[in-house]
Formats: C-alpha cells, structure tokens, sequence
C-alpha cells in the first residue's frame, strides 16, 4: 500500500448517477473505462492495496466504504479506488469479511494517509505496525493489515514482495560497501543510489521496496541526502 495523489476532478461520468436515483449496475463499460482512465493514473497501474500490477482481467473498481453500508457513497470519486481481484485479499476480502463491528476510520486510506507512517516492510516480505505508533495509530496499522490480508502467512503476497526486494536490495547493499570502500566518490555513488530509489517508486510493491532501501541507509551520514 502505497501514498496515492487523487486527481480532485472526478470522472465526468459520475456526475450523471445520484444516490437513491441509480444503482451501480447502471454504470455500463464506457463509464468505467473513464474511471478506470483515472484511477490507472492515480495507482500507476496497481492495486490500491497491495501493489500487484493490474491487468483488464483480474481487477474491480472497489468501494472503500461498501455500496450496501454506505449506499450515499456509491458515486463519491474519493470513495473509489482499484483493486486487484484475489479473494484472500485487498478489496474482495474486506468486503467479504466485514463485520457490523468493523469501523472504516480505522482503516489506512491510500490518498489520506502515508502508509509508509504506519507500516514497516521488511526484506522476507512480511508487514508489520511501525514500532513507536501511538495506540490510535497502532489500531490502524493491525486493522489496514487485517481487513486486506495484506500479510497473510504462507501467502503468495509475502513471496512476490521478498522476490521483487532481492534485485534492488542487492544493489543498495553493493552501492554501500563502495561508498565505505571509496569516500571519494560519494558524490556519485550516492546519485547511483538516489536512482535506484527512483525506479524502485515504479514497481510492483514499491512501498516495500522503497521502505527496505530506506532501512539499510539508516543512520549513515549520506541518508539525508536520499529523498525517499
């Protein structure tokens, strides 16, 4: 789960749906490929939730408050994002699981909230609270990981995520021991790390990968320098 930048424009498209008018099925396949146009842009293709790429055939436009709760919100642009369609997480599971006890405020929302202030992604790819979160923001960081599943144990996203993290952490941990072997040529080293900080912001599971870059330099005298 990655920070998104909502475009505040909605789709033109919603403008012509109202609550307690229409109903979801009422928005045909050129309304939402225009909303899909936006969300695309706003997830650089991915999943709001777990950062997998997305593909025509395996993805939903999903309701962060649900249609049948929270019928007022059906055509809210702020309340849409794209979802990848795995049932044992991200959009499907919450809306599977979802409990009359669950509480939307103490969800992580993507283009409110830096996940990145609740969630500490470690390199075998598992996910875990942030330590030092104050209990408010504890609550939303076990509850975002609960709702999705975004951790599940033994599951395929624990091993896509440690997969994509192996090729750039290598590389930061090259980049490291040459700038410790070569302090002269920290310059440019550190420019050869600040652009492997930008491609990783491309990939599938970004904010993973970008978080275990950001682990390793921790504490040494060039990581001010890196804009994370």
């Amino acid at each position: 789960m990655r920070k998104l930048e909502r475009d505040s424009q909605a789709p033109d498209c919603l403008a012509k749906f109202k609550h307690g008018r229409d109903h979801w099925a009422s928005v045909n396949p050129q309304h939402k490929t225009e909303i899909w146009q936006k969300l695309t842009i706003m997830q650089r293709g991915r999943c709001a939730y777990c950062e997998r790429t997305l593909s025509d055939d395996f993805r939903h436009i999903e309701h962060f408050r649900q249609r049948d709760q929270f019928p007022q919100k059906t055509f809210d642009w702020a309340n849409l994002f794209g979802s990848c369609n795995n049932e044992a997480t991200c959009g499907k599971h919450k809306d599977a699981q979802w409990c009359a006890t669950d509480d939307h405020t103490n969800l992580i929302k993507p283009d409110v909230d830096d996940p990145a202030d609740f969630l500490l992604f470690a390199d075998n790819g598992t996910i875990s609270p942030r330590p030092g979160l104050v209990p408010a923001e504890m609550l939303r960081a076990e509850e975002t990981l609960r709702i999705f599943n975004l951790d599940a144990d033994g599951g395929p996203l624990r091993r896509m995520r440690a997969d994509r993290i192996i090729g750039p952490k290598q590389q930061f941990d090259d980049l490291i021991s040459m700038l410790l072997d070569m302090p002269d040529a920290a310059n440019d080293i550190v420019a050869e790390m600040q652009a492997e900080i930008d491609n990783a912001k491309d990939q599938e599971f970004s904010t993973a990968i970008v978080c275990v870059l950001k682990e390793l330099v921790s504490g040494l005298a060039i990581a001010p320098k890196l804009h994370f």
